[in-house]
């Protein structure tokens, strides 16, 4: 049920919160190529990136706001890098514990979802060739 209060109070988030969470996000994905060889900077970072995919994720959950509309080449760009990413610094010694990486990436594969499954139409054009099911997806390739 699409409640206008709700809408309201996402739209005003959104108009105050939306660009500095965007700049936040370039940012800290600048600081963790700075201090790729930095353990205990890169677990700070990555996690920051985490809590940053997961904002990103729940400012885009009820309705594909205009700004992040607008924005989509300054995000989605940004997030394949992430899936790429290899960093023995951030895996864990234990197979049974969850890694920042792997959080990060997972967020990321949901971000693409949403996107892929809600606004298909609005991500198709600006969705890059990579994105498509294939070789780097989120998900393993369709068999035919």
């Amino acid at each position: 049920m699409r409640s206008d209060e709700l809408f309201t109070e996402i739209k005003f988030v959104i108009e105050n919160f939306g660009e500095p969470l965007t700049e936040l996000f370039e940012e800290t994905l600048v600081l963790a190529e700075q201090h790729a060889a930095d353990v205990t900077a890169l677990k700070i970072i990555f996690n920051s990136l985490v809590t940053i995919a997961k904002c990103f994720y729940s400012l885009n959950y009820q309705d594909l706001p205009e700004f992040f509309e607008d924005n989509m080449s300054r995000w989605f760009p940004r997030f394949l890098p992430l899936l790429k990413l290899q960093n023995k610094l951030l895996y864990t010694d234990d197979s049974e514990e969850v890694g920042l990486l792997e959080m990060l990436k997972s967020q990321v594969c949901e971000n693409v979802a949403l996107y892929a499954q809600k606004y298909d139409e609005e991500f198709a054009p600006s969705c890059p060739a990579l994105w498509k099911p294939s070789g780097n997806s989120c998900y393993p390739p369709l068999k035919r």
